[in-house]
């Protein structure tokens, strides 16, 4: 292998040449151009780089590659963040041990909340601290429950899918059977499984009992005031029968039409259905889906649009000429961390969210539509599924913006059945008596929820998620926590330098405290970071600059980082407040060099190392004119400190003899690519 001899001389593409003076060495890389990416100041740093976080309306669900378009968007926060210039801790969630079992059905009646466990109905009672002893018990679980008004007053109805048909109260202290052999539903081989209520009549939806029934087919039923003279529930009006297999469908429930106006919609495991009334029958939408056992459960009207679940997708169909249908869903950009991965079972709207339930039992996998939007009638099937892992139920909530989670169980496997909003009990003030309900775990879970858009500093009585005084001082078990997703600069190659971040934070003292970690490189696990190195523990009020990695502030070297904000207080009306965090970083470039080397033939003699200058000179421009790389040396083999150096020739000067004279003095730069 050729190498360098002498002390000046070069090595260029395989040829010696003699040279002048000793090869000048410089570095061509240079600092990239800096970049911000969020609400920053863009001259406020001459090298630096900084991403600012403090506007988190985006929402969960991206987990890698932030950058100036999801700058306000989170992987996964159980923090509130719904205010630019705010992070702050979830919302207080307060919760009542069930009666007995679990809770499969929520409905309020008479101002009080009426749920069903084990087949018995309880009262929850003023101080939604305890519940009622049993008010009645039918002999099975409530399958739907509805509170209609009959001949001008409300009554509170229960279905149970079952031969024990379905249970009525006027009052919500004395209940009445209608058992499945007494209604009309062809003697008892129909029973009632789902309630709705339109153009003031009672419709149910009726189901084959078992599979040995000879009848197989669902129908919907009315009931009339003008076919019995007492209100007893056991004389419904036969209406339209379902085009679906028993058992497919999920949810009934009211929407609009093309000319606006109410109308009965059927969900089911395979597709939306409408119901027609002046044909008395019931036909499907464009809306078709592949099978999905829970595809539709919790179906909902809100806002300008119908709203529907299929596994953890959620899909808006907005009825007009044309109809469409977009994925407005959790699960559209990047999903949920795989422990909240689930089936929407209930979805319910209140002002400024819809709200949907994920159970994280067992799910089965099934494709949903393309995430898209478009025209109904030209759909793509494959997209989002649904993980067979048993994870933890979540509340979640969308404004049209971004999904936030509002509430995030921590028992594997526990499933959600039930959502509802509802006034009662009624509490002094308005506000404090609006809730939400749900049941999880044997408990019925509530929390308070907003009319309007609120500043949470403007409200005293805002109550918030609390941690134990140890669990501060210890920061474990962390009431919000906030984690942001990867960040590479967009450049995943080469290495950047983490700086500081500095931190603006509000109502922090001793007992109300911020954490701020990092984790490096993609170091997680299914999208969980398993390795976060603290860099500051908050107890003052910002804004502070915290170097990294300690106070030595010698950076610390990432390819790509993730930050975790951890917020902890003792006081339900206190939440630290992350008003800002402004991270700092260098971007550099790979390491490469450029050399200058003056080659020299003007040498006595007529070669050099067995070349003539003329061949020198051709060498010369071969490798000038090569479009590969060429390989420059200028230490010997054995010199381990140097090696051979791709590159290319970007600049040749010198002198040049006229005549007959050969001899000549070229200067070249190279310069590694």
């Amino acid at each position: 292998m050729a190498s360098v001899l002498g002390e000046k001389e070069i090595l260029l593409n395989g040829v010696r040449y003699p040279i002048t003076v000793p090869v000048r060495k410089t570095l061509t890389s240079i600092f990239a151009p800096k970049i911000t990416i969020g609400d920053t100041t863009r001259d406020s740093e001459q090298r630096a780089s900084s991403v600012a976080f403090n506007d988190f309306r985006g929402g969960i669900g991206w987990h890698t590659g932030l950058d100036s378009t999801t700058f306000d968007r989170a992987w996964y926060s159980t923090c509130q963040t719904r205010y630019k210039g705010h992070l702050i801790l979830p919302r207080k969630t307060e919760s009542v041990d069930s009666p007995n079992g679990k809770i499969t059905n929520i409905n309020t009646f008479n101002n009080t909340i009426f749920v069903s466990a084990s087949s018995n109905i309880y009262k929850l009672n003023a101080n939604s601290a305890s519940f009622s002893s049993s008010v009645q018990n039918m002999n099975a679980d409530a399958s739907d429950s509805i509170v209609a008004q009959v001949n001008q007053k409300p009554y509170l109805i229960y279905a149970t899918n079952s031969a024990q048909g379905l249970w009525y109260s006027a009052d919500g202290s004395t209940f009445t059977q209608v058992s499945a052999s007494t209604l009309d539903f062809n003697g008892g081989h129909l029973v009632p499984k789902f309630f709705t209520y339109w153009q003031d009549k009672l419709y149910v939806l009726a189901e084959p009992s078992s599979g040995s029934v000879d009848t197989q087919q669902a129908r919907l039923f009315r009931y009339d005031i003008t076919h019995q003279s007492t209100i007893n529930f056991s004389v419904w009006q036969p209406d339209a029968y379902v085009p679906a297999e028993a058992g497919d469908v999920t949810a009934m429930f009211i929407g609009r039409d093309v000319a606006n106006n109410p109308i009965i919609y059927l969900n089911t495991t395979k597709g939306l259905f409408v119901h027609d009334d002046a044909n008395t029958r019931i036909i499907e939408t464009e809306v078709g889906l592949p099978f999905q056992p829970d595809a539709g459960k919790g179906s909902v009207k809100w806002r300008d649009a119908i709203y529907f679940g299929v596994g953890t997708g959620v899909y808006k169909y907005q009825v007009g000429d044309p109809s469409t249908l977009s994925v407005v869903g959790p699960d559209r950009d990047h999903g949920l961390p795989q422990n909240y991965q689930g089936t929407i079972i209930s979805m319910v709207g209140s002002h400024n969210d819809l709200l949907i339930a994920l159970d994280g039992k067992p799910g089965d996998e099934g494709s949903t539509l393309f995430s898209g939007s478009g025209n109904v009638g030209s759909q793509v099937h494959g997209g989002s599924t649904v993980l067979g892992d048993a994870g933890f139920s979540s509340i979640l909530g969308w404004n049209t913006r971004g999904w936030e989670f509002k509430w995030a169980g921590t028992q594997s496997g526990d499933n959600v059945v039930n959502m509802h909003i509802s006034n009662a009990p009624a509490e002094p003030t308005t506000d404090e008596s609006y809730k939400l309900y749900w049941n999880s775990s044997s408990k019925l879970f509530y929390q308070k929820l907003e009319r309007n858009i609120v500043n949470p500093d403007q409200l005293a009585t805002y109550e918030y998620q609390t941690n134990t005084a140890s669990e501060v001082t210890n920061y474990s078990n962390a009431a919000g926590i906030h984690e942001t997703p990867w960040f590479d600069a967009d450049d995943n190659i080469n290495d950047k330098l983490a700086l500081s971040m500095i931190i603006e934070g509000r109502k922090l003292s001793s007992t109300s405290r911020i954490r701020v970690s990092y984790a490096l490189n993609h170091d997680d696990s299914q999208g969980d970071a398993s390795t976060f190195t603290t860099l500051a523990s908050i107890t003052s009020n910002g804004p502070i600059n915290y170097p990294f990695p300690d106070a030595t502030a010698v950076g610390v070297s990432f390819s790509s980082i993730k930050f975790k904000f951890e917020l902890l207080t003792t006081s339900e009306n206190t939440s630290p407040d992350m008003v800002r965090a402004e991270f700092r970083f260098r971007k550099k470039l790979k390491t490469k060099y450029g050399f200058q080397a003056n080659i020299d033939m003007t040498f006595k003699g007529k070669t050099y190392k067995g070349n003539t200058r003329q061949q020198l000179k051709d060498n010369l421009e071969t490798a000038i004119e090569n479009n590969e790389l060429v390989k420059f040396r200028y230490k010997p083999a054995d010199d381990a400190s140097e090696s051979d150096y791709l590159t290319e020739i970007s600049s040749v000067s010198g002198f040049d003899m006229s005549g007959r004279d050969d001899r000549k003095q070229v200067t070249i730069q190279l310069v590694e690519p």
